[in-house]
């Protein structure tokens, strides 16, 4: 079934999804054989080519943007905390799929790369950050 999906052979496949519901192809009132993970995956798969070629549309979407993502800064004695959305502003959407996070901590700093898209466009997330006094990047973590 994935292959007649992904070679659009359209009604075929529909002809064989029908014909696995026909009573000749159930036992005791269920499929015989199920489809559905299949043809969803390969829908998916032919759905997710379709959308890329209509972002292709735009001529900027090729050209990654650098921004700074908005971010949020907390700490109290021991502890700098920071949350940063891949976005411009927290009210606007953000990229869901992210790719190569990568944060650099220093006894001085703080730098955070991604490339991410959204809104049919692409965007690389810089942040860097200097802090007011030394820590000890060897406690220090991340999680994305």
């Amino acid at each position: 079934m994935e292959t007649l999906v992904m070679k659009s052979y359209w009604d075929l496949a529909e002809h064989i999804i029908k014909e696995s519901h026909s009573p000749d192809n159930m036992k005791n009132g269920k499929q015989i054989v199920d489809f559905s993970f299949s043809v969803r995956k390969a829908t998916k798969a032919v759905k997710d080519k379709a959308d890329l070629m209509v972002r292709a549309l735009n001529p900027k979407y090729f050209m990654r943007q650098d921004v700074i993502p908005v971010y949020r800064w907390a700490q109290n004695d021991s502890t700098i905390q920071i949350t940063i959305k891949y976005s411009v502003k927290w009210d606007a959407p953000g990229a869901v799929n992210v790719k190569d996070p990568s944060v650099n901590i220093t006894d001085g700093s703080f730098s955070f790369s991604a490339n991410g898209e959204h809104s049919g466009m692409q965007y690389t997330y810089l942040l860097a950050l200097d802090f007011f006094d030394q820590i000890d990047p060897t406690a220090s973590s991340w999680s994305s």
